[in-house]
């Protein structure tokens, strides 16, 4: 580590999330550059070194924004209007304590090294390992020409990267257009010569000009340097009022090479973004699978399970119960994700409360136990079926057709609906009141298909329900 950087050299110090963060945070007289910290892999494998450097870090409160505080999560910190900016200043220098702790127990997002899983230099999505935030995933991105970080859960981070996708995508689209057009009026000024008319000079110059007008909004460095070499293309003649076709092909050259560079670019940062989709997949689907595949099972065998069975049980039957339970628990046990975290949390407190119950052979208590476990795990289920939708809403909505929508949403309610339980003689109450909440959300959902799927409202109604309070008046 050494002091700070001039500008210069911290612009060309290599990509690190300790990088991100001083663009994002610090002032630019603060900036420093960590030239023992080769590749974030290094750093988050020593969290004493991440520790070590973000205690270097001077924190600019005048960089915490309303909008960055609210996209780490902290509106709490947000200073209330009206009060004078030095009080202002002050409150929000005192989120700077806790954004560092965060910022300390981040944790790259992966999951067990899965096959074909290769450590990265760079991350740009991390979860909070402890503390407050504990569970949030962290995610750096470039907007606009400026680095951001927001905090999210899993199921917000993949739709962020669905959306950059899109945007990606749009954006080569666009460059291919530009690259074309360019090389079509480049081609065309080498054949100066049939040029005769103004009118088709001035045709060339409209054609460039509408080239520029597609770059007007453009943020990027490359962008704006080929942006100028078109501007400057707009004169054929020269500082002599001279036609001069070359020089005007030889900078039109150079912005396709820059335009062929930013496509480079971009297909190298799809290529990262693709590979964190996979690891994001993956590692949803392993902050899941448990509970899901919980409630299926005791969907499937409900008639078969002891519990669930009217009398009392055998003391063989409890100790075969017990041993099925812990092991049901253990697979929770690596959930670290919001809101599959919580959800484990008290999956797991509810297991102990069946198991404390089968230990004093109170068999009736722990089958309203295990019943309220399984509701638990329906509930969990019900939400990533949900999010599912949510997806499809936020990122693809011309893919699905309202009475399809309509068909998935019903077939999400009957799944969650205690007019279906596995065990009818055993009423959860605080399920039923759980439910009724989520009742209410689906209702709402049907109006707004049957007046003509307003996916923006729908959208709203679904991110309203507290999923996690949900799951936690059951324990």
């Amino acid at each position: 580590m050494q002091g700070p950087a001039d500008p210069e050299e911290f612009r060309k110090s290599p990509r690190t999330f300790l990088k991100t963060l001083q663009e994002i945070f610090c002032d630019t007289s603060d900036r420093m550059v960590f030239p023992e910290h080769k590749s974030d892999k290094y750093l988050f494998d020593n969290p004493r070194e991440l520790e070590r450097a973000l205690s270097a870090i001077i924190i600019d409160p005048r960089n915490l924004t309303d909008t960055l505080l609210s996209d780490l999560g902290l509106n709490d910190a947000i200073p209330a209007k009206g009060l004078r900016k030095e009080e202002k200043l002050r409150i929000r220098a005192k989120a700077i304590p806790r954004i560092k702790e965060m910022l300390a127990n981040l944790r790259p997002v992966k999951y067990d090294k899965p096959v074909g899983y290769q450590p990265t230099k760079y991350f740009r999505l991390m979860y909070v390992a402890e503390g407050e935030q504990e569970g949030k995933v962290i995610g750096t991105q470039h907007i606009r020409g400026q680095k951001k970080i927001f905090s999210t859960d899993i199921h917000g981070a993949e739709r962020r990267i669905t959306h950059i996708e899109k945007g990606m995508s749009a954006e080569l689209h666009k460059l291919g257009w530009l690259e074309m057009a360019l090389g079509r009026i480049r081609d065309r000024l080498a054949d100066w010569e049939t040029l005769k008319t103004s009118d088709e000079r001035s045709e060339i110059t409209e054609r460039l000009t509408s080239v520029v007008d597609e770059l007007k909004m453009v943020n990027d460095k490359t962008k704006k340097e080929m942006k100028q070499k078109i501007k400057d293309s707009l004169t054929i003649d020269d500082s002599r009022g001279r036609p001069n076709p070359s020089a005007t092909m030889t900078k039109l050259t150079r912005a396709i090479t820059l335009l062929q560079r930013r496509r480079n670019n971009i297909e190298r940062i799809w290529q990262n973004i693709g590979r964190d989709k996979a690891v994001l997949k993956g590692l949803l689907t392993h902050e899941y699978i448990a509970m899901a595949s919980f409630a299926a099972e005791v969907e499937r065998f409900n008639e078969h399970l002891r519990i669930l069975r009217a009398g009392p049980l055998s003391q063989t039957d409890r100790e075969k119960i017990i041993r099925n339970l812990r092991i049901r628990a253990k697979e929770t046990e690596s959930m670290k994700i919001e809101p599959y975290r919580s959800f484990g949390e008290v999956f797991r407190k509810q297991i102990d409360a069946t198991i404390e119950e089968l230990s004093q052979e109170k068999d009736s208590e722990a089958q309203r136990e295990f019943v309220k476990t399984y509701c638990v795990a329906k509930i969990a289920r019900a939400y990533m079926k949900i999010q599912e939708v949510l997806y499809t809403l936020s990122v693809q909505p011309y893919v699905i057709a309202p009475q399809e929508l309509e068909t998935k949403l019903r077939g999400i309610n009957d799944g969650l609906s205690p007019k279906n339980p596995v065990a009818p003689e055993v009423g959860i109450q605080e399920f039923e009141d759980a439910f009724g909440e989520i009742y209410h959300m689906f209702n709402s959902l049907y109006k707004r298909i049957e007046e003509g799927g307003d996916y923006d409202t729908m959208k709203k109604r679904i991110k309203e329900i507290d999923w996690k309070e949900l799951v936690k008046s059951l324990n």
